[in-house]
Order: C-alpha cells, then sequence, then structure tokens
C-alpha cells in the first residue's frame, strides 16, 4: 500500500524538482549533495513506477554516502524480498546492528512469516507493541524516529501490523490487529480501508467488501487494483453487471494490467 502522504508528495512540484536534480548529478556522477531520506525518495518512486533497476540503484547510491543508514537498509532488504529472493533479504537485514525503527521491525517479521514462522513473528510483533507502550510517556523509547512520537506510532502500529499480515493472507491475525485502530481519522484513512476491504475479500465475505471498496475508491478513484476486487466482488455475490463495469473501469485507468481483463472476461463467459 501506498501512503497518502506519499503519493501526494510525488506528484509535487518539490519532487521534481529533486528527480531531476538526482538525474542531473547521477549523470556527472556526483551524489554527494544528497542527504538520505531525499535518494531514498527517489528509490520509492522507482519502486512504484515498476523500475526494480532505478529503484536499487538509488538506494545502493543512499548505502555507499550512508553505509550505516538504517532506512535504506530496510528498503534494499524488503527489495530483494519482494523480489523472491529471501536469502538476501535476510542477509541484509542481519546488518542491520539497531532496531530503532518500526519499519527494521516489521521487515524482520515480515520475513519470519515467508519463512512460515508466522506464531513466531505474532510473539515478536506483540513484545514490541508492548514496549512501545510502556515507553509512552517516557523520554527513554529505545526506538528513535524523529518524524513520529510514541503516541502517533502506537497509533499506527496495529493497522501496519494488520497490512503486513494482509499480504500474506494471514487473515486471523489482521483482523486481530486491525480491530485494535481505533483513531477516528486513521478509521477514515484509505489505508485503512484499502486493508479492511482487501481482508474481507480474502476472507470470501464479498458482500461486506462491496461497500468498503467503495469507499476505498471514493478516496483512490485510480487504483486499479480496487476496481479489479471491486469487480470480483459482484461477480461472486452474482451482479455480472456491476462486475463488469468495474472491470471496464479497470481497464480504461490501466490497458496494461493483465487481471483487469481477466476480470472482464470473467464476466462476458
Amino acid at each position: 500500500m501506498i501512503p497518502e502522504d506519499f503519493q501526494k508528495y510525488i506528484r509535487s512540484n518539490e519532487f521534481k524538482e529533486l528527480l531531476a536534480r538526482y538525474q542531473q548529478f547521477l549523470d556527472n556522477d556526483d551524489i554527494t549533495y544528497f542527504d538520505a531520506d531525499d535518494l531514498l525518495d527517489v528509490a520509492e518512486y522507482f519502486h512504484l513506477k515498476n523500475n526494480p533497476d532505478e529503484s536499487m540503484r538509488a538506494a545502493q547510491c543512499c548505502l555507499t554516502l550512508f553505509p550505516d543508514n538504517e532506512k535504506a537498509q530496510v528498503f534494499v532488504a524488503r527489495t530483494h524480498l519482494m523480489s523472491g529472493d529471501t536469502d538476501k533479504a535476510e542477509a541484509v537485514a542481519e546488518t542491520i546492528s539497531t532496531e530503532t525503527l518500526l519499519d527494521t521491525i516489521y521487515l524482520k517479521a515480515e520475513l519470519m512469516v515467508v519463512r512460515d514462522r508466522v506464531e513466531e513473528a505474532e510473539r515478536y510483533l506483540r513484545g514490541h507493541y508492548d514496549s512501545l507502550a510502556d515507553s509512552e510517556g517516557q523520554n527513554n523509547s529505545f526506538y528513535d524516529d524523529e518524524e513520529e512520537d510514541v503516541e502517533e506510532m502506537l497509533c499506527n502500529y496495529p493497522l501496519d501490523v494488520a497490512i503486513l499480515y494482509v499480504d500474506y493472507m494471514q487473515c486471523d491475525y489482521a483482523e486481530s490487529w486491525l480491530s485494535m485502530v481505533n483513531d477516528a481519522e486513521l478509521l477514515e484513512s484509505a489505508d485503512y480501508l484499502e486493508c479492511k476491504a482487501r481482508l474481507l475479500t480474502g476472507q470470501e465475505k464479498y458482500k461486506e467488501a462491496i461497500p468498503v471498496w467503495n469507499a476505498f475508491i471514493d478516496k483512490q478513484a485510480y487504483s486499479v487494483l480496487a476496481w479489479v476486487q471491486l469487480s470480483q466482488c459482484y461477480y461472486r455475490e452474482g451482479n455480472c453487471a456491476e462486475a463488469l463495469q468495474c472491470a471496464q473501469y479497470a481497464v480504461a485507468i490501466d490497458s496494461n494490467m493483465p487481471d483487469a481483463y481477466l476480470a472482464e472476461g470473467n464476466c462476458l463467459f
């Protein structure tokens, strides 16, 4: 899932200027004028554009300049994991000497899930959540993410974990963590709605999933995944007319998406 704030950022003039500057300095073989977060934003942008080579190049540039940068280490490890190379992902994860970022916690838990050590991952995640809760209101938290305070991390943690589990269709665990989300703003967010819709769809609760997918689409109207999933829910509920319309919307948004054509074909035959 792509955070809403980042989607807005990569469409901003500020990011366009950063990307142009990155390309210019890359052409001159000089990236010394960038900080780590800038290079990781560029890496994430290329990842979203399905350009893994350029994404990894930007991340490796970051590690070259900042070899102990935990965010860069996590990004490179997750890139290997998403490409199916779990061994490389674990090798990079083992070089991370600290766990000061929640993303590091999530990465290590995800590696456990991939290795079918789901119960171990759950104990690990619960343990860190409890530690985070115990540190609330104190100044000695071992989590050192300057972008978020402990209260905000506690607020976001259950949804982050639920999304992790939904990615691997660990529905029981995902449902448990999702039920812990109680922040009013977060409950209306696109991230929460997408996670809940994917969970309900994975549980084959298609009738319940339909209004949630629609609510998500109200916020992310150009999400091909959402239109395809909504089409499948309508199809499973026997509403082929609505299913076909959703599939056709998906094709109109991205004519190179095979799943969109598959959803359309299901409605026609």
